[in-house]
């Protein structure tokens, strides 16, 4: 069941490395979310900058063959632009996308808890 709910709370999101899954970091608003979540994303975006890290990650990989992982390639894949958001239970959140012409949708408003019900 897990699965399942899983695989709708990250809906919106392409399974695949693709311009549907980026997103406008700045318009990016966890409405209620842990104070320890807020405090750790600014620090996903430092590390992995915007979009999880793929152009980060790919120069890394460049030097260093050794860390080629199905992770390193992973910023436009899934939900990897806002981080865990869609894997918080209760997270009621925002975002907009950078390419809505593609994404099909402007400004996004998620409720995880409803998303993750299976209709």
């Amino acid at each position: 069941m897990a699965a399942v709910a899983d695989t709708f709370a990250h809906f919106g999101f392409s399974g695949v490395s693709s311009r549907v899954n980026r997103v406008q970091i700045s318009t990016l608003k966890p409405d209620n979310a842990d104070p320890l979540l807020l405090e750790w994303l600014p620090t996903f975006f430092k590390k992995y900058s915007k979009q999880g890290g793929l152009l980060k990650n790919f120069r890394s990989l460049t030097t260093d063959l050794a860390s080629i992982t199905g992770g390193a390639l992973s910023g436009a894949l899934g939900h990897g632009a806002v981080a865990t958001l869609p894997d918080q239970p209760y997270l009621e959140w925002e975002y907009a996308y950078e390419a809505p012409e593609v994404a099909g949708a402007t400004t996004v408003h998620r409720e995880n808890q409803k998303d993750s019900r299976a209709t």
